[in-house]
C-alpha cells in the first residue's frame, strides 16, 4: 500500500513539475510596440546555444500589470518545430523540437498584452517586465515604441541598474544584461489624447483592493478576536487547579505508571481512566481539552477551505482577501494550543504531580530534602 502511494505522488510530482528547458541564453532582444487601445505588441528573440539531444525551451512570465496575454506564435529561426501555448492569462510558451542540430539557434516569441498601459488623465505609463529564469544573459536589448501622437512626459527608464537607456522620439531604447533569477523592467510615461486606451481592468481592481483592504483586515482581526474570547471564556470558567465537588480518593498510593505520567506531565489515554479513579484528573476539563482539540481541526479545515476560495473568488483583488483565511488558521492554531496545555489536573493532582518532581530532583541531588 504505501509503494502504491510513494508512487502516486511521485506522478503527481513528475505531471505537475514544468517542462526542462534545454540550453544557455546567450542574448534577448524585446520589441515592445505600444497600440492605440492601450495593448502591447511584444516580438522576443532569444539566442539559444542549444546542446546535443536538447528537445524543448520553455518561456514564462506571471501576469504584471497587464489584462493577459493573447495571440501567442512562435518558431525557430531557419528550423522546423512544434509550439505550446498553456491556459490562462499568464504567457506559457513551450518550444518542442527534435533532430535539431547543436549549436546556436533564434528562438521567436510574438504575443500581445491586453491593458498594459496604465491611464491618469491625459498621462499613461507602461511598465514590462522580464524575469530571467535561465542562467546571466550578457546581452539583453530592448526597444519601445510610442503610437503616432503619443508624446514622452519624461525620460523613459530602466528600473533594475546597469542598463545603457536612449530616449528616442517615439520611445526608447535599452541594452544591459541580466542576471540568473533577475529581472529588467523597462517603462516609460506618455501623452494618450490621442489614443483610445481607456482603463485596464487590473488597474480597477488594484483601485478596488486599497478601497477594500481596511474591510478585510478588520474582518481577519474580527474572526481571531472571536476566536481569542472563546479561550478567555473558557479560561475564566476553568481556572487552574479547580477541585470538582464529591472528588474522593479511592486508593491512597499512586501506580508506578501514574507516578511516571505526572513526572513527565503526560497522561495517556490508557493511564487516564486509573487517574480519574484516584481523583488526579478533572473529567469535566479534560472533555473540555478534547472539543478544544477538535475544534482546532474543524477550524483548520474551515480557515483552508476559506483560502481557496478568497483566492479563486477574490484573487484579482491582490492578498488583502486573505486576511480573512489568515484570522481563521490563528484562531486554529490558538485553539490548538489552548487544547495541549489545558491544564486537567485536580488541585490533589497537582500536588500530587509537585510531590513528584520534588521528590525527583532530591534523588537527583538538584535540591536537599
Amino acid at each position: 500500500m504505501r509503494r502504491w502511494f510513494v508512487a502516486g505522488v511521485l506522478a503527481i510530482i513528475s505531471a505537475c513539475a514544468p517542462v526542462r528547458d534545454d540550453g544557455v541564453v546567450k542574448s534577448f532582444e524585446a520589441s515592445l510596440t505600444v497600440l492605440a487601445d492601450g495593448a502591447l505588441d511584444v516580438e522576443e528573440r532569444f539566442r539559444v546555444a542549444l546542446p546535443p539531444g536538447a528537445t524543448s525551451f520553455r518561456r514564462r512570465a506571471d501576469v504584471w500589470r497587464h489584462d493577459g496575454a493573447q495571440a501567442v506564435t512562435g518558431g525557430i529561426e531557419g528550423a522546423s518545430s512544434r509550439f505550446a501555448v498553456g491556459s490562462g492569462p499568464a504567457l506559457d510558451a513551450t518550444w518542442q523540437f527534435a533532430q535539431l542540430p547543436a549549436g546556436e539557434h533564434t528562438l521567436v516569441l510574438r504575443y500581445r498584452l491586453l491593458g498594459a498601459v496604465e491611464t491618469s488623465g491625459i498621462r499613461g505609463t507602461l511598465a514590462w517586465r522580464f524575469r530571467n529564469p535561465y542562467q546571466d544573459i550578457p546581452d539583453a536589448r530592448f526597444a519601445l515604441h510610442l503610437p503616432p501622437g503619443a508624446i514622452l512626459l519624461e525620460d523613459p527608464w530602466v528600473e533594475e541598474a546597469g542598463f545603457e537607456v536612449a530616449r528616442l522620439d517615439n520611445g526608447m531604447t535599452a541594452r544591459g544584461a541580466v542576471p540568473g533569477g533577475g529581472s529588467a523592467t523597462p517603462g516609460a510615461t506618455f501623452t494618450i489624447d490621442t489614443m483610445t486606451a481607456g482603463e485596464p481592468a487590473w488597474q480597477y481592481h488594484l483601485r478596488r483592493a486599497r478601497d477594500l483592504m481596511p474591510a478585510f483586515v478588520s474582518g481577519g482581526l474580527f474572526l481571531l478576536v472571536i476566536g481569542a474570547g472563546v479561550l478567555g471564556m473558557l479560561r475564566l470558567k476553568y481556572p487552574p487547579w479547580r477541585v470538582r465537588e464529591g472528588t474522593r480518593v479511592e486508593s491512597p498510593a499512586l501506580a508506578a505508571d501514574v507516578r511516571a505520567a505526572l513526572a513527565r506531565d503526560r497522561y495517556p489515554e490508557h493511564l487516564r481512566p486509573g487517574m480519574i479513579a484516584l481523583g488526579l484528573i478533572d473529567v469535566e476539563r479534560m472533555n473540555v481539552a478534547r472539543d478544544l482539540g477538535r475544534a482546532a481541526i474543524a477550524t483548520l479545515l474551515l480557515g483552508v477551505l476559506t483560502w481557496i476560495v478568497a483566492m479563486k473568488a477574490f484573487g484579482h483583488l491582490g492578498l488583502w482577501p486573505l486576511s480573512i483565511p489568515i484570522g481563521i488558521l490563528l484562531s486554529a492554531a490558538l485553539f490548538w494550543i489552548a487544547a495541549r496545555r489545558m491544564p486537567i489536573l485536580t488541585e490533589r493532582g497537582a500536588l500530587a504531580r509537585d510531590h513528584v518532581l520534588y521528590s525527583a530532583r532530591v534523588r537527583d541531588g538538584q535540591t536537599t530534602a
